[in-house]
């Protein structure tokens, strides 16, 4: 949060934190920062006009494997399904003259190389919430 709260100050964007999962992942502690920092800039550029950034983690189970769940809950525009469907390729950008359009597809692939996914959903006018699973370390240091 200390990184990214220069922009929220200035953008009108309040922050809601739910952080109930309380585990160790089996990501890099600085990719994972990497990737939600994009996200959280991302937020906040689809709300110019302000709005809500929900943050939430919880533990989960997928295939009989624990996990933490973190989201990234936003009320800004949405995105068309179109463009939903293009969101993690290489270069693709909605934001013309700012960004790479590499933030996503780079974000996918730290979030895959720790073991995770990341997916999507987003309706037009509805906001958009991402949504990220990580494996849960073990107090060994091994992904469970």
């Amino acid at each position: 949060m200390p990184l990214v709260q220069h922009l929220l100050a200035k953008s009108r964007v309040a922050v809601d934190l739910d952080l109930e999962a309380g585990s160790d992942v089996a990501m890099n502690h600085t990719e994972l920062q990497q990737v939600l920092i994009n996200l959280m800039v991302n937020a906040v550029q689809a709300m110019p006009e302000g709005g809500r950034l929900t943050l939430r983690t919880r533990r989960d189970t997928v295939d009989d494997r624990p996990m933490v769940r973190i989201s990234a809950r936003d009320t800004g525009s949405g995105m068309s399904p179109e463009v939903l469907g293009r969101i993690f390729d290489p270069f693709f950008t909605t934001k013309r003259s700012e960004g790479t359009g590499l933030g996503l597809s780079i974000s996918r692939n730290l979030v895959t190389r720790g073991g995770g996914t990341i997916s999507a959903e987003s309706e037009p006018g509805k906001g958009t919430e991402f949504t990220i699973l990580l494996p849960v370390f073990d107090p060994g240091g091994q992904a469970l």
